[in-house]
């Protein structure tokens, strides 16, 4: 792991897109306060006043990632990856011959004349415990114990990783392809012997959660937890996308920052279903909170493999400081509908329709302070020009009657500020690493 790949830890709190509590993310409905109702004549931002307070958000986000918050754990890291790399390779023979003997744990052959039976069972369960403890530049595994741990020393100092897992559930299916004839393939091989005749089972145990602890000394510097909770609907032993349900939440911690994730999936009837939420914090301080749901068609099996269609419908909110906050839906169906209607040809009165009812499917609007009444929101206006006919342009739509187009109302005049902000972040994330 190199100094820019302990930096992408970094950047996903600036990736982090769609529960109530802030700390797990935010409903996908957003504040219950902050409907469809317009903010009022006395409440309603000007935009530029609304240019403001989007500016002096991002600001202050920014400045919440400053490159000094974040450096000491990524230097840490960074030294950490740097001393394996400067290990022999022969000093972690142990590695390879304890995952050797993990193949041998999870794979079950059976082979008799042109038949072969295989099985493999992935499970934490199945790993041997233990330590790989460093010892004069070289690891040394040492059975014993619950969890599974890698003992190392940079700078002088004891480096510990820690592996802990939870219970595991029963075996359950996740692919299989039982006996066929030979005339279904050519003739089958492993380890080079070849098979007309071939059964194989990939099944799984899930842990009901795994968390990875790496320690300086005494003092924690990351730390990764993820829970797991799976729903067999039908009791058949098997994961299948088109019938099952599951749930899943992590937390990554490090530094003085934390991010916390949670996505619930249900299928029926062949559409699956997703809802998820994020969060953001600096200490006790929520930087940004976002949750997203929707739909999705669900095509093929567990044994043909699966394919998932474009969304029928998404709903995502966000919030950012508590200061800003953005909520809509997207009517997918409704909009590739209304799209296709576009005819560069049409009179100039459906095109009118035609963008009224294109807006509606994409209902995206602007709050801020956690208060109600939005104050901007995302339109569509209909353009035309003689060589192109008609077509489509976005707008944003304000509280005291205004409207600007997108790129006119965004743009880096107005937003000087906010971008040489921006900037000058990037340049001290380039001077961070330039200095090595």
């Amino acid at each position: 792991m190199s100094k820019r790949i302990v930096f992408i830890l970094v950047l996903s709190l600036l990736a982090v897109v769609g529960c109530n509590k802030a700390t797990r993310g935010l409903s996908p409905d957003g504040y219950a306060n902050q409907g469809t109702k317009v903010a009022s004549e006395s409440a309603a931002l000007s935009p530029y006043e609304q240019k403001e307070k989007l500016e002096d958000t991002g600001k202050e986000l920014i400045e919440e990632l400053d490159v000094d918050n974040w450096t000491p754990t990524a230097d840490f890291m960074s030294a950490l990856s740097e001393h394996f790399a400067e290990l022999d390779e022969d000093a972690f023979y142990a590695f390879e011959e304890w995952s050797e003997d993990i193949e041998d744990q999870l794979l079950n052959v059976k082979k008799r004349d042109s038949k072969l039976t295989l099985r493999v069972t992935y499970a934490l369960s199945k790993l041997q415990k233990g330590r790989f403890v460093e010892e004069d530049g070289e690891f040394v595994f040492k059975e014993g114990g619950l969890n599974l741990q890698v003992i190392t020393y940079v700078d002088g100092k004891k480096v510990t990783i820690t592996m802990t897992n939870g219970l595991e559930s029963k075996e359950y299916e996740v692919y299989s392809e039982h006996w066929k004839a030979s005339n279904d393939w050519d003739k089958r091989y492993y380890d080079g012997e070849g098979y007309s005749e071939w059964d194989e089972t990939v099944s799984i145990k899930i842990p009901a959660w795994i968390n990875i602890e790496i320690k300086e000394g005494l003092a924690t510097r990351v730390n990764w937890k993820a829970n797991f909770s799976f729903r067999d609907s039908d009791g058949n032993g098997k994961i299948e996308l088109e019938k099952d349900a599951a749930d899943i939440s992590t937390e990554l911690k490090f530094a003085d920052y934390s991010i916390t994730e949670y996505e619930k999936y249900s299928s029926s009837k062949g559409v699956g279903h997703v809802k998820a939420g994020s969060a953001i914090s600096r200490g006790l301080k929520t930087l940004v909170s976002a949750g997203a749901e929707g739909d999705i068609e669900i095509d093929g099996s567990m044994e043909d493999s699966y394919k998932g269609t474009l969304p029928k419908n998404v709903k995502c909110a966000v919030d950012v400081l508590g200061k800003v906050q953005a909520k809509g839906t997207l009517d997918y169906e409704k909009v590739m509908y209304v799209s296709e209607k576009l005819d560069r040809y049409a009179t100039e009165k459906e095109a009118e329709k035609y963008a009224r009812e294109l807006e509606k499917s994409i209902d995206v609007a602007i709050y801020y302070d956690r208060k109600s009444g939005r104050q901007a929101w995302f339109g569509v206006e209909p353009v035309y020009n003689d060589r192109n006919g008609w077509n489509y342009t976005p707008v944003i739509r304000f509280a005291d009657d205004s409207s600007y187009g997108l790129g006119e109302f965004f743009n880096q005049d107005d937003f000087q500020s906010l971008l040489a902000a921006m900037n000058d972040w990037a340049e001290d994330v380039a001077y961070y690493f330039g200095a090595y």
